[in-house]
């Protein structure tokens, strides 16, 4: 009997480990600055090891610096079955750096723009249909329509002492982030700029994201601010982000909204942004970088790596894991079971696990009822798990 419980309360906390925390992958050193995914592949691009890649979700990563003169690795942009990156030593009077593509998702890279003498480097890559922009230190923004081949400098009326640090496209608006101007615009193909920073501030502008009608920025110090009317005017959305945050690479899933937080984690609003929660459970390292989603599993980059976790484990409020509040009868059981439990959100979910921790079965949770077939089950031991109403209730059966 102490057996048994000693294995119950284990696989309890197995389970709050595997299913409601961050995981470190075997990534777990270097400063991830941005993670991209090309179908099922990541790309991983650090600040000191150069680029890596993973084929099975994050769990094993590879190495893939085959023509990079630095291992330094500022952006990435996916271009169908182009990878593109900014590859920059930082030092002012060396031009090996540049803008870098690979044909063959990794294994050798091309030059395709050599860095001028800019301790800036690239600070951006940004692919809108078919043009790439990228962000060339004080060369400004520089965009090619023919994957790299030619680059072509826009016109630039935004100060000569801002670095362009973020561009995204919205439409045919061009939106350009800068670093301690503010936000520029430009409805002309980039053309003619024009600022934007009603409501925001000559701000540095540390991130950008377009999601519908909505334009997000994050701000160094300053948190994150909401456009839903072209960047015309803006409006701080904090609630729940801790005072002078450094805001910065909004990912977007469902109707939720993750971004990053400098030393502060990983922040989720289930709302458009009017309130945010923090989903740092299992981060051992929460000075964030990027993030980036793929199916169902959101990674991170930080300092020391990449971190994955599930999506479906993330709610909006921190979770709470108990085994108290769900009744699963008869128990032992041969035929059915009987599950019951206090939630009545119509998003529960069922589990039935074994005590590898591998899912049996899993189904809606409706009005906190559920009525199983377990007949086709091994006898021995079996745990359910109930996922909803923004908590996770966890209880163990036995197969006769």
């Amino acid at each position: 009997m102490k057996k048994t419980i000693l294995l119950f309360f284990c696989f309890v906390f197995f389970l709050n480990i595997s299913f409601a925390q961050w995981q470190h992958t075997s990534l777990d050193s270097g400063m991830v600055r941005h993670i991209a995914k090309m179908g099922s592949i990541l790309f991983a691009g650090t600040m000191e090891h150069g680029i890596y890649k993973s084929l099975d979700n994050g769990i094993t990563w590879s190495l893939i610096n085959n023509g990079l003169p630095y291992p330094i690795i500022r952006a990435i942009a996916i271009k169908g079955s182009k990878v593109f990156i900014g590859d920059n030593s930082s030092a002012p009077f060396d031009s090996l750096g540049g803008i870098f593509v690979s044909n063959d998702t990794g294994s050798t890279w091309i030059r395709v723009y050599r860095q001028n003498p800019d301790p800036s480097g690239i600070s951006f890559l940004t692919v809108h249909d078919s043009t790439i922009y990228a962000g060339i230190g004080s060369s400004g923004i520089h965009k090619s329509i023919d994957d790299g081949l030619h680059w072509i400098p826009l016109a630039d009326s935004i100060p000569s002492g801002a670095e362009t640090l973020r561009m995204v496209v919205k439409d045919s608006l061009l939106i350009a982030g800068t670093s301690g101007s503010g936000i520029y615009t430009s409805i002309d193909n980039g053309t003619n700029w024009a600022t934007s920073n009603n409501g925001l501030g000559t701000q540095y502008i540390y991130d950008l994201a377009v999601n519908n009608n909505d334009v997000f920025a994050g701000i160094l110090d300053g948190g994150a601010f909401i456009s839903s009317d072209n960047c015309s005017n803006w409006t701080a959305i904090n609630n729940g982000i801790p005072n002078n945050s450094s805001m910065g690479n909004f990912v977007f899933y469902s109707n939720r909204i993750y971004t990053t937080t400098s030393c502060r984690g990983v922040f989720l609003s289930i709302n458009n942004g009017q309130n945010w929660t923090a989903v740092n459970q299992g981060l051992s390292d929460t000075c964030m970088l990027s993030l980036c989603i793929m199916g169902n599993t959101i990674f991170a980059g930080t300092g020391t790596g990449v971190f994955k976790r599930p999506l479906s484990e993330m709610t909006g409020i921190s979770e709470i894991i108990s085994e108290n509040n769900i009744s699963v009868y008869p128990n032992p059981s041969s035929t059915t079971l009987t599950i019951s439990t206090p939630f009545q959100s119509a998003n529960a979910e069922l589990s039935i696990m074994n005590i590898q921790g591998h899912i049996l079965l899993k189904q809606a949770l409706t009005q906190g009822k559920a009525v199983v077939d377990v007949s086709g089950f091994a006898k021995g031991m079996y745990f359910v798990k109930v996922n909803g109403d923004r908590r996770v209730e966890i209880n163990k059966f036995i197969k006769n």
